[in-house]
């Protein structure tokens, strides 16, 4: 999909750097787009041959980054087959999603991890969080050839966690995931009869019995009825 510190053997090839690594030269900086896991972007991205016939204002990359984790950086680019891209080897006319596990000015390998053609999606899951890649439409003829992206959700799975016991859901005005509701399991307020729970291994709610609902791992306070007056608190 680019050079990323492999030479090849025959001179003149026409291909040119990954999204992470132009990222990471500066190269073509004001077309770049900075957003965080819970941002989105909505909009067209142009491949980095049409720089010069384009305007600051046309993007080439997105960088969807969390501040809380160096390791987790995606980046979203159009990787336009034409001029000194020409002979880009992989994903020629696809939006690529690569990443690269550390901060954009330090030096790491970089990785595909989608080649997404016109109408196909892509969740990435970004230090726990999923983010929606949405590939709108892509015209390689026009001039200046461009995909349209959505960043963000479109739908309540691109939302999905991987938590079993959460509902997700999109919001599909903001595109942004709300926050996960956890499944409520049916109790009668008795916790001397059992309490339901969800089964995180499964998603399905199960009754415990009082000891194995309030049991702490103490047996100190289980000798004393510590559990059940716990339990009792929480029921």
């Amino acid at each position: 999909s680019g050079f990323m510190g492999y030479s090849y053997s025959q001179d003149d090839q026409n291909m040119c750097f990954n999204a992470a690594k132009n990222w990471q030269l500066g190269w073509y900086s004001d077309r770049h787009v900075d957003i965080s896991v819970d941002g989105t972007f909505n909009g067209n991205l142009y491949g980095i041959t049409t720089y010069t016939t384009t305007s600051a204002n046309e993007k080439m990359i997105v960088r969807i980054n969390d501040p809380a984790c160096s390791t987790c950086d995606i980046y979203v680019s159009f990787n336009h087959d034409s001029g000194f891209n020409s002979d880009t080897g992989e994903g020629q006319n696809r939006v690529m999603v690569h990443t690269k596990q550390e901060r954009p000015n330090v030096y790491k390998q970089s990785y595909v991890v989608a080649k997404l053609a016109s109408g196909s999606a892509h969740v990435a899951m970004i230090n726990g969080k999923p983010t929606g890649i949405n590939v709108l439409n892509i015209n390689a003829t026009a001039n200046p050839a461009y995909a349209t992206v959505l960043i963000g959700c479109m739908n309540d799975g691109q939302c999905e966690e991987g938590d079993l016991c959460t509902t997700n859901t999109c919001n599909v005005t903001t595109n942004q995931c709300e926050a996960p509701v956890d499944v409520t399991c049916s109790n009668d307020g008795d916790v001397c009869n059992g309490h339901d729970v969800c089964n995180r291994s499964n998603g399905q709610c199960e009754t415990l019995t009082v000891e194995e609902y309030c049991d702490d791992g103490n047996p100190v306070s289980y000798a004393f009825g510590g559990e059940m007056r716990r339990g009792s608190v929480l029921a």
